[in-house]
């Protein structure tokens, strides 16, 4: 219908070509669930454990492409971790992957 037609442009202006990151619909996932360590966290095995890609070494490949995100820095050591980013952060992978992260 013309109204579903709308809603999905609208989704789709508002995730993929607002820049503002209010407008974008993340996934929220909590550290404690993934049972991982919020103090210190290796960016190639937060997105492993979040399935952004089925192997750590296509995690590693994904972010030396420059396809990850960590609020709004693009990020292309494999070896980065993820340390003091408050409460949350939010994470960018690929073209299509948005989540916020939560540190409680």
């Amino acid at each position: 219908s013309t109204e579903d037609a709308q809603e999905a442009s609208d989704f789709f202006y508002n995730q993929f070509q607002d820049k503002n990151r209010d407008n974008v619909e993340y996934v929220e996932k909590n550290l404690s669930d993934l049972k991982l360590d919020a103090k210190k966290i290796d960016l190639v095995t937060l997105l492993f454990f979040l399935g952004i890609r089925p192997s750590k070494t296509a995690c590693r490949t994904l972010i030396e492409q420059g396809g990850v995100l960590v609020d709004d820095k693009k990020i292309q050591d494999p070896k980065h971790s993820i340390v003091n980013m408050g409460d949350s952060f939010f994470l960018k992978c690929g073209k299509m992957n948005f989540y916020k992260i939560i540190l409680k």
